[in-house]
């Protein structure tokens, strides 16, 4: 009898180990049957960051006036996404000057009406054909790899920021509707990536230069006559970026070999450059030319203009 009810008591104890597998069994197979969450990431920018991309939403909706947008610009939302000290909107024919510009910074001289010198078109033209060439998306560039974007011989406020170190986001907004282009430009003397990795930074950028854009075109942009700035005008003279950088070779000591392979365009292109700068600065040759420049500001220190010798003469 008492095996008869210890036989009884291990079936009833296996008959509950089934039940329980089963069970585990059963929920087990319900799991599988749920439909899996999925694990497609959205932009770090809105997951981790909702309070801050929404507050830019709605304070770029209500834009009425430049010092909105600059107090917009410089607020905590928009600098910890994209942190920067000069931030300049760029539109109309990109492909051409005169283009249409406004900066937005609290450094000294970095204003609108204070940069009308021809070199900005040329630097906003380059780093739009960047921008295109890096297929529309968010682009970074540094000092240390970029340095030639400094080369110019205006001696405006901006580019002495560009003689030092820094950082630039270059991104765009197409209408699709004209075809007209919208290019932003974040520069910051440090890192503008604010500890994230590239890709985390990038995922953030469109969706905030579209707000930024739209609190941008919410205002009329700024009327200037473009010669305003005497600064620009007497040190960057009549030429173009381009010249600067050819005429800025020569004064290296260069040939017009090495200027070509130096600036990636060709030689009859350098010396179409080198006729247009000796025409514009009625010099009779090139020693002449950079000689001119040196007499009108250049600073040897800066744009490391040694002593050369070019057609038998020193260049000092």
């Amino acid at each position: 009898m008492g095996a008869s009810i210890m036989k009884r008591r291990d079936t009833g104890f296996i008959s509950q180990q089934h039940k329980s597998a089963a069970g585990k069994t059963k929920n087990k197979t319900a799991s599988n049957d749920r439909p899996k969450r999925r694990t497609t990431q959205t932009p770090r920018l809105i997951e981790d960051d909702r309070d801050k991309f929404l507050q830019i939403i709605k304070e770029a909706a209500r834009i009425k006036s430049h010092r909105e947008l600059f107090q917009l610009m410089q607020s905590e939302s928009i600098q910890f996404c994209i942190p920067h000290q000069i931030l300049i909107s760029a539109w109309g024919d990109l492909d051409g000057p005169p283009l249409h510009y406004d900066i937005v910074s609290a450094l000294p001289g970095l204003r609108t009406g204070q940069l009308n010198c021809r070199t900005i078109d040329d630097l906003l033209q380059e780093l739009y054909k960047r921008w295109l060439s890096h297929g529309r998306q968010p682009l970074l560039l540094n000092s240390t790899t970029d340095a030639k974007l400094a080369y110019s011989l205006c001696n405006c406020a901006l580019h002495k920021f560009l003689q030092n170190d820094w950082w630039l986001l270059v991104h765009g907004i197409i209408d699709f509707r004209d075809g007209n282009v919208s290019l932003y430009l974040a520069l910051n003397a440090g890192s503008i990536t604010s500890g994230q990795s590239i890709e985390d930074f990038c995922a953030r950028v469109d969706p905030l230069i579209t707000q930024i854009d739209i609190a941008f075109r919410r205002i009329a942009g700024l009327k200037f006559p473009r010669s305003a700035n005497p600064e620009c005008r007497s040190a960057a003279g009549a030429l173009s970026a381009r010249e600067e950088q050819v005429l800025m070779a020569v004064s290296e000591g260069k040939t017009n070999t090495e200027i070509s392979d130096y600036l990636d365009i060709s030689a009859c292109t350098v010396k179409n450059h080198l006729q247009k700068i000796m025409q514009k600065l009625n010099a009779a040759n090139r020693t002449e030319a950079v000689a001119k420049r040196l007499q009108m500001g250049l600073r040897p220190q800066m744009y490391q203009v040694a002593a050369k010798t070019s057609h038998g003469l020193t260049i000092c």
